[in-house]
This record gives structure tokens, C-alpha cells and sequence, in this order.
């Protein structure tokens, strides 16, 4: 190849101008300053133990249906050293810092390490009971009402129907029965315990602020929606009010579970914190 090459004319190069020497040299270099910066604490040593062979057979035994050979058993073995090898060195060389997704896997670790060992606690009745009280927007009972209603289609026409909704009143405020007058509504005529903001989302905001404001037994002046006109009277209601325990128990002892479980995370990370000294530079 040398002889073909002086023929051709090109000059052949130094041996201390080959590429591949500056990079044998580099990864020399680079090898011994990573060995210089590891810990002195850091073990060279890996020790396998007979537990993880053990629980290492085992997931082979469930992976494969049957028991793995001694064979499988080495090869396992040999890749998690293999593993465990070059997962050292990536951190003696430093290769973790700056990429955001190793970052991020390692503190999601320390944050399950972390709820591992917090676990929250059974909350008791009592611990439940301050939780709903100091709660009140989500554990608290909305005021329900019961009506009937009387119905004119707008597909009379808005005009024509709001005629015969006022002509409907008078008989009905004198006792007549509500079935002997209006049109059929596809949701029903009736509405027994729902809640006002339910009713709102049927029958619109109007609707539901004429209903919250009436008397029971009384009969509402006619009410405009989006479907024609009605005529309301209110038969019952039922004051909105703190949830009763029971009711609520199991959504109360999650959410205060979560909370709790929050808090404990919280303090175990600031425990960590204190062992650390932190300098933020040009934070305002």
C-alpha cells in the first residue's frame, strides 16, 4: 500500500500526525481526570448478592414459564454487571450533569424514595371532621328544590305562548290542575330534588335565579327560556348545608390523605435541603 502510494505521488503522513493517536490521547487524558474526580468514598467493588440472584431467577421464571437454566441465570447477571459498570463510569465521567431528562428521572426516584417513606397516616373521625369543616367549598351540600312546571313550546311562537302562559296563571293561582293546560316537555314536567345549579344548566341562569327566589306553593309569574315559556311552582326545598361525615367519608379521607401525604413530602424535602449549603446568585 506504501509502495503505491510513493508511485502515485502522495506523500505519505507522519505517524505523529495520525487521528487516531490525538484521539487515543484524549480519551487517555479524559479517562484519568474522570478517575481523579471520583469520590474516594466510591466502591470499585459490585457485589451480587444471593438475594438478587435469587429474585433474578425468579422474574426469569415468570418471563419464560418454566425455570431458566443456569446459562439464562449467568446471562442475566452478566448484564446487569454490565450494566452496573458503565452506569459508573457514566457517572465518573460526569455524563448525567446537564441532560434535563436524566435530571429528571433521577429526582422523580428521589420523590418516590421520599412518598415511600411518608406514608399518611389513617386520619380518624375527628381528623375528617376538621378536614370537612375547613373545607366548606368542597364538602358542602348545595340547596335543592323540588317543582312543577307548565310548559308553552316557542314553537307556538314566543308571542302566543307567552299569552297563553299569563292566561294559564289566573286559573291555576285559583286551584286549577296543571295537567289540564300547556304542551309537552321532552325533559319532563316534574323536577324532584335537584340542585340549583343543575337546573341552571337545563333551563338557564333566568330560570334557575326565579326559582331560588320563590315561595313554596306559590306559582312563578311566566319564566322565558331558551325553550318557550313556563309557569313554576316550587313544592319543596332543601337548605344547602356542611356535608353529614358519612356521606362523605371516603372522598374526605382521600383528598386529606393527599394533603397530608403533600405535607410530609414537603418536610422531608427541607430536611434534605438543610444538608446542603445553597448559594443563588441574581435571584430578586
Amino acid at each position: 500500500m506504501g509502495t503505491e502510494a510513493a508511485r502515485a505521488g502522495i506523500a505519505r503522513r507522519p505517524w505523529w500526525n495520525e487521528p487516531i493517536l490525538y484521539f487515543v490521547i484524549v480519551a487517555a487524558a479524559t479517562f484519568a481526570w474522570a478517575r481523579r474526580r471520583r469520590p474516594a468514598t466510591d466502591s470499585r467493588d459490585i457485589h451480587v448478592t444471593r438475594a438478587f440472584v435469587d429474585a433474578t431467577r425468579d422474574d426469569l421464571r415468570s418471563r419464560l414459564g418454566h425455570a431458566p437454566s443456569p446459562e439464562d441465570v449467568r446471562a442475566e447477571i452478566d448484564r446487569f454487571v454490565n450494566e452496573e459498570v458503565m452506569f459508573r463510569e457514566a457517572l465518573a465521567l460526569g455524563l448525567e450533569r446537564g441532560d434535563v431528562i436524566i435530571r429528571r428521572r433521577l429526582v422523580q426516584k428521589i420523590e418516590f424514595l421520599v412518598e415511600d417513606l411518608t406514608h399518611a397516616r389513617e386520619p380518624s373521625d375527628a381528623d375528617l371532621q376538621a378536614f370537612i369543616d375547613g373545607h366548606r367549598d368542597a364538602f358542602h351540600e348545595p340547596e335543592r328544590v323540588t317543582f312543577r312546571h307548565v310548559f308553552f313550546d316557542r314553537a307556538r311562537g314566543l308571542e302566543p305562548a307567552s299569552i297563553a302562559a299569563r292566561a294559564a296563571l289566573a286559573t291555576l293561582r285559583t286551584g286549577a290542575a296543571p295537567d289540564a293546560v300547556g304542551d309537552p316537555f321532552a325533559r319532563g314536567l316534574e323536577v324532584r330534588g335537584e340542585d340549583l345549579a343543575r337546573i341552571e344548566a337545563t333551563f338557564g341562569p333566568d330560570f334557575a335565579r326565579n326559582v331560588s327566589a320563590m315561595r313554596v306553593g306559590t306559582w312563578s309569574d311566566p319564566i322565558t327560556t331558551r325553550y318557550g315559556v313556563h309557569l313554576v311552582r316550587l313544592d319543596a326545598r332543601t337548605p344547602g348545608g356542611p356535608s353529614a361525615l358519612e356521606a362523605v367519608r371516603e372522598r374526605a379521607r382521600e383528598q386529606w390523605r393527599e394533603v397530608a401525604r403533600a405535607s410530609a413530602n414537603r418536610a422531608a424535602i427541607q430536611r434534605l435541603r438543610a444538608g446542603y449549603r445553597i448559594t443563588i446568585e441574581g435571584l430578586r
